[in-house]
């Protein structure tokens, strides 16, 4: 699991927060589909590498996507295979789930906007920070707490790894931001 921090400018990261809670969202978001267990907001903004027709000019998910694909993931494709933008209020905790059953995805959670609702990969516990990116195979069990007020909205991205042995991988560039390996 990666943890990086201040990856985006702190003005970027305001822009974005401001915009991200002018998307429309559904109540019907809900890991596996059980709405039973949980359900909360959210909005599918890229499907397959395509985003729908209502965010089609929504730069930020093209610019997330290209500081991903050559900067942050190791290995990729330049394919994103979804992003989901979630909102949860107060009392909406997420339940336990993967993304993936597939070891070969990586997950990559932006924490949009709010300032409560930690992150829960594995055994470890993730404290929600504004503009903080959290990568960890999408085959790890997690879950998102709900916030303690107001709200808590993060882009669930997934893209498939390139696991093929004779292509050249890039690594992260260095950047003098706050980076925690767990």
């Amino acid at each position: 699991m990666m943890i990086l921090d201040r990856y985006f400018p702190q003005w970027l990261e305001e822009v974005v927060a401001k915009e991200v809670e002018d998307i429309p969202v559904q109540y019907n978001n809900s890991p596996y589909q059980d709405f039973a267990k949980a359900r909360f907001f959210g909005n599918m903004l890229m499907m397959h590498n395509e985003k729908p027709q209502h965010l089609k000019d929504w730069w930020f998910i093209d610019y997330f996507n290209h500081c991903m694909y050559n900067d942050v993931l190791e290995k990729h494709h330049n394919y994103c295979t979804r992003i989901l933008l979630n909102l949860q209020l107060p009392n909406q905790d997420g339940v336990t789930h993967t993304d993936s059953n597939d070891k070969h995805f990586t997950t990559i959670i932006y924490m949009a906007s709010g300032n409560s609702g930690d992150l829960i990969v594995g055994d470890d516990t993730i404290e929600f920070k504004q503009g903080r990116l959290v990568m960890f195979n999408s085959n790890i069990p997690h879950k998102a707490r709900a916030p303690a007020e107001g709200h808590r909205i993060t882009l669930g991205a997934v893209y498939p790894l390139n696991n093929n042995r004779n292509e050249t991988s890039k690594s992260p560039k260095k950047r003098p931001r706050s980076t925690t390996f767990v």
